[in-house]
């Protein structure tokens, strides 16, 4: 808290002299405070943070500076008094006890290898029970100034620590920590990122799109040898960190069956943009998927350029687009999960309320059994006969508007004009009904059952 005091006062009120400070002058110090005050400083919530004395605005400190090589001391600067409040300030709560830094020695070697929270937890009980940590044999938890129990409190400081070993600055903005590792002329350059990204676009001014793409070799020769003239997933995961980026993530089956990550695409949110599953379009994806297609392209297996001939996505036209843009002809699925969300949830919107209970079941079994049998369609006319026979029959239901009947059959309505908009149009039908399955099962000569039809499979 010191610091900050000092620091906001060094940068911001450049009338003042530091080494007034120095001095001792409690008028100075008082003025500090005001100072801190009219830079939004809100000292009565720092209570909150345990604190264990009460915020004086005194910014006593002292700053030694040595060498690196030998410690040798070669100046003590700061300010060495204290104001009056903080020279009479009492304990307001007990002072954290810190962690032995062999605890954390353990945990970050699990972290490195993988470990969850839940089990570094479980780990930390048991070796706390047997003593295996240095220094518990002789351990007085009442008088020691360490303690090897691992809070939530600790999180903080374990992550820093974490962040530090893998070469990541925290006390920087993860786009500067990215730059420094993929700029050849600076001192934390990684070749060995450098070699695994093939797209890099760094945010150099406000509002510009920051865009990284993934793919390392091991990555690169499974694409070739599971996705070209095979399927592909292209999957769009949101809120993957506190920053507002978007990962799409595209994968291929292996000869298990098993998911494969085959390339990643990372970019940022526009500013402005108040969900980022919505601050994306087409012509972000259409360019990170079209630079993908180039990297595979650069020495490839074969004469012939990338191509995967099915693709599934989630029901989100924009990936879609731009994979037509990509590949002209490839065939493209929708998720059977995702679109049976969407469907499900627009039913749920259209029957709320008040009815009948009888009716509100009825209506509730038709609809879905009604989607059961469009996605099992493989003639369009068929299904659009489906949908036109199941509204004749709420249109009769719904013609007494005194009868319990009325308003469940409103509601399923509304939801059978939805499908026919939203989804009954010919070139979508075919992506997610069966023709689409047979459609692509013919294309990569395989039975139907082989065809992905969600992007949960993997």
């Amino acid at each position: 808290m010191q610091v900050e005091a000092v620091s906001l006062l060094y940068c911001h009120d450049s009338r003042h002299n530091y080494h007034s400070y120095m001095k001792g002058d409690m008028n100075n110090q008082k003025h500090a405070q005001a100072v801190l005050e009219q830079l939004g400083l809100d000292t009565a919530s720092h209570s909150a943070l345990e604190i264990p004395f009460d915020f004086t605005g005194c910014i006593a400190h002292v700053k030694v500076t040595e060498h690196c090589s030998d410690g040798e001391v070669t100046q003590i600067t700061g300010c060495f008094s204290h104001n009056p409040e903080c020279q009479s300030a009492t304990l307001k709560c007990l002072l954290a006890v810190p962690l032995h830094d062999h605890v954390y020695q353990v945990v970050l070697e699990q972290l490195e290898g993988g470990a969850s929270i839940t089990a570094i937890q479980a780990h930390n009980h048991e070796m706390i029970e047997k003593k295996q940590y240095h220094g518990m044999w002789d351990w007085d938890p009442k008088t020691a100034n360490v303690q090897y129990h691992l809070l939530p409190t600790d999180n903080m400081t374990l992550y820093c620590k974490f962040s530090c070993q893998l070469g990541v600055d925290p006390r920087k903005e993860p786009q500067y920590n990215i730059d420094d590792w993929l700029n050849p002329t600076l001192p934390d350059y990684c070749p060995e990122i450098a070699d695994a990204i093939f797209h890099y676009m760094a945010q150099s001014e406000a509002g510009d799109c920051f865009k990284v793409c993934i793919s390392t070799s091991e990555m690169k020769e499974a694409a070739w040898k599971y996705a070209h003239h095979s399927q592909l997933i292209l999957d769009g995961t949101f809120g993957i960190c506190t920053s507002c980026l978007l990962l799409f993530i595209a994968l291929a089956h292996d000869e298990h069956g098993k998911g494969v990550p085959i390339a990643f695409f990372l970019f940022s949110a526009p500013t402005g943009n108040q969900a980022t599953h919505a601050s994306y379009n087409m012509v972000i994806l259409e360019e990170l998927i079209s630079k993908w297609k180039s990297y595979l392209g650069k020495h490839p297996p074969t004469l012939e350029p990338f191509t995967p001939y099915v693709t599934i996505t989630d029901t989100d036209t924009k990936e879609r687009s731009a994979l037509l843009r990509v590949w002209h002809s490839i065939c493209l699925l929708l998720c059977k999960f995702h679109l049976w969300q969407c469907w499900t949830n627009h039913r749920k919107s259209v029957l709320r309320g008040k009815c009948n209970e009888y009716w509100k079941d009825r209506v509730m079994n038709a609809l879905p059994n009604l989607e059961v049998q469009l996605i099992s369609t493989s003639d369009h006319p068929s299904a659009l006969a489906l949908v036109s026979q199941q509204h004749a029959i709420f249109i009769q239901m719904s013609e007494d508007p005194k009868a319990d009947s009325c308003l469940p059959a409103k509601g399923s309505i509304k939801h059978l004009d939805y499908l026919l908009v939203q989804w009954m149009p010919s070139e979508l039908w075919q992506s997610w009904s069966e023709w689409g399955h047979i459609k692509a099962s013919a294309l990569l000569q395989i039975p139907i059952k082989g065809v992905i039809l969600t992007t949960n499979q993997c």
